[in-house]
């Protein structure tokens, strides 16, 4: 996402970071929530399980899936 400045007569454009709320329910049954970067949240999500202690190992897991909220943005 590029942000804009005006400083001293000259245009600065640099980048910035994106984030996003990620909720983590098992079993219907919330578990965290907390701001990420909006890729690979499959990675992101099986790798907070695996160190939590949550899963052993990735093959635990039987489904994900990912929901935007309707009044999210993008």
């Amino acid at each position: 996402m590029p942000y804009t400045q005006a400083s001293d007569n000259a245009v600065i454009e640099t980048a910035l970071v994106e984030e996003v709320a990620l909720a983590i329910t098992i079993n219907q049954v919330a578990h965290v929530v907390m701001m990420v970067s909006p890729l690979s949240l499959e990675y992101f999500a099986t790798g907070f399980l695996f160190s939590e202690g949550v899963i052993n190992h990735p093959d635990e897991i039987r489904d994900i899936h990912f929901e935007r909220p309707d009044n999210a943005k993008g």
